[in-house]
């Protein structure tokens, strides 16, 4: 009798806390907005000089909790490793004796709002470290990469609201490092653009952005990592190298997404242009994808190409995962989506090099990943 109470009361308390934990997760959900990310990846790079078999992983969670419905805070943390092997946030299973670092990778304030008198106005802003909120191309940004300093936009949006339009300016911090004197100098992307969006039905899209990133003053430990990524330098990566030329990139990039005959896909393109160097460089980005992302049993096949010209942007912020730039070649990725929110994806990147450099050379890179997203 005892033994059959006890278990009728477990069972009880079993059900009563299962309903109370779906409450709370449902709240905490609700109220909070959690996202998380993580990545595990087996690289092999094959590149003179600089071939790398390594796992990787990235690993990210936060909380983005809107207050009356205009107000955001973002707080997350990643996976951290300073290296100049990629992306801060991804760190190497490299040595098992040693523990891996967390870093703060999001910390902002935002507010978003219909102006007065012009309800189909909007104006945004944020403050401090967030995700990239660009619509850019690989060839000037990483999207693992983090920008903080200050986002400001204005958008509107039309009465049936299948057309937006609207611009954008950002003062970002690139670096900032202490000079002999004691004084701390700050380098400076100062970043301005116009985006627009056009639906034509619910799984038909079409967008579009140019914009301008100039650099201020960038610094010489930016130097130091761009000049092993493509850029030239003056002096020797050993000792406070600097730039050749200035950096102000140009970038003209437009995205068309739809379902033609019944298939989810999507195409995008890019130009862009550094009229700063004397040769006018210049770069383009090509993308096709077939198939529905993050839907469980759904295969996506992604196919790019990218021409990069060395001194196109700071090598620093263009994406590590087509080797930056001073680069051209093709890149493939099939996934299978294992999943609503995971995926495990095959990756072959086949990168020449433009202009022969003591840094860099021709790679071939073979990548295995499984993802998950909550």
């Amino acid at each position: 009798m005892r033994i059959g109470f006890l278990s009728f009361i477990f069972a009880i308390s079993i059900f009563f806390l299962s309903k109370v934990s779906a409450s709370v997760l449902s709240d905490f959900k609700n109220e909070l907005n959690p996202e998380g990310r993580l990545r595990f990846q087996w690289k092999e790079s094959i590149e003179k000089d600089r071939d790398v078999s390594s796992p990787t992983v990235l690993a990210r969670g936060g909380i983005f909790p809107y207050f009356e419905k205009k107000f955001q805070l973002g707080v997350e943390v990643s996976t951290y490793q300073n290296s100049s092997s990629g992306p801060d946030s991804t760190i190497q299973f490299s040595n098992a004796m040693t523990s891996k670092s967390i870093g703060l990778s999001q910390i902002f304030l935002g507010f978003t709002s219909a102006l007065p008198r012009f309800s189909k106005v909007n104006y945004s802003i944020k403050v401090g470290k967030f995700a990239s909120p660009f619509f850019i191309s690989p060839m000037l940004w990483d999207p693992l990469t983090r920008p903080e300093g200050l986002y400001q936009s204005f958008s509107w949006k039309n009465s049936s609201e299948d057309f937006s339009i609207g611009v954008f300016a950002a003062q970002l911090s690139a670096d900032q490092i202490a000079q002999s004197s004691g004084n701390l100098r700050r380098s400076w992307i100062l970043a301005q653009g116009i985006f627009s969006e056009f639906l034509w039905s619910s799984d038909s899209q079409l967008k579009f952005s140019t914009h301008l990133f100039h650099y201020q003053d960038p610094s010489e430990r930016l130097a130091t990592y761009s000049g092993s990524k493509g850029n030239t330098y003056l002096g020797t990566l050993t000792n406070d190298p600097t730039f050749r030329y200035e950096y102000s990139p140009i970038e003209i990039i437009g995205e068309l997404r739809g379902k033609p005959l019944g298939f989810a896909a999507r195409f995008l393109a890019a130009g862009a242009v550094n009229l700063r160097t004397p040769d006018k460089q210049r770069g383009f980005f090509l993308q096709g994808s077939l198939g529905e992302t993050w839907k469980k049993e759904s295969t996506v096949f992604d196919l790019s190409y990218i021409y990069a010209e060395p001194d196109l942007s700071v090598a620093a912020f263009s994406d590590s995962s087509y080797g930056h730039l001073n680069r051209k070649g093709p890149r493939a990725k099939a996934s299978y989506f294992l999943l609503d929110n995971m995926c495990l994806s095959g990756v072959f990147l086949y990168a020449e090099i433009l202009r022969a450099s003591a840094q860099q050379a021709s790679r071939k890179e073979f990548l295995a990943e499984l993802e998950a997203k909550f």
